[in-house]
């Protein structure tokens, strides 16, 4: 006799908070099970932002992160704790940047290239990215 567990892929996904003055977004995940750490790799538009600030939210607060934006267009986020966090659309970090003016105006995107979670016993928590792509509109 054999027991099977269907574990379902935690999803991962950036949400538009505030667009003025500055464009502001919440990487948040559906469901988080006593997730201690992430890495998070995303791509942003080097042309139309620039990344200036990152915090923690409540729940995350207990966590020590690291946000590596030495490459334009491109943002490594790190995050760990000793205690796990569970909860269902939890808020994990909020990105802030700054548009760059340019009188020409399009459209370019914003999303998260990949996916790290582990939770408090070092095991890794599957993770689906969400596919859908914010759109960032270049100020005039």
């Amino acid at each position: 006799m054999s027991l099977r567990t269907v574990v379902s892929a935690a999803e991962i996904e950036i949400v538009r908070i505030d667009t003025a003055p500055s464009p502001r977004f919440s990487i948040e995940i559906d469901k988080a099970e006593q997730l201690a750490g992430l890495k998070i790799v995303l791509n942003y538009p080097a042309d139309l932002l620039i990344y200036t600030d990152g915090t923690k939210t409540d729940i995350t607060s207990s966590f020590m992160y690291v946000i590596n934006d030495k490459q334009p267009g491109r943002l490594i986020l790190v995050m760990a704790s000793a205690k796990g966090i569970s909860g269902k659309s939890v808020e994990l970090f909020n990105l802030e940047f700054t548009h760059i003016a340019n009188r020409e105006t399009r459209v370019d995107d914003l999303k998260i290239e990949q996916c790290e979670l582990m939770s408090e016993f070092l095991k890794t928590i599957p993770c689906e990215l969400n596919s859908s792509q914010l759109q960032i509109e270049k100020s005039q």
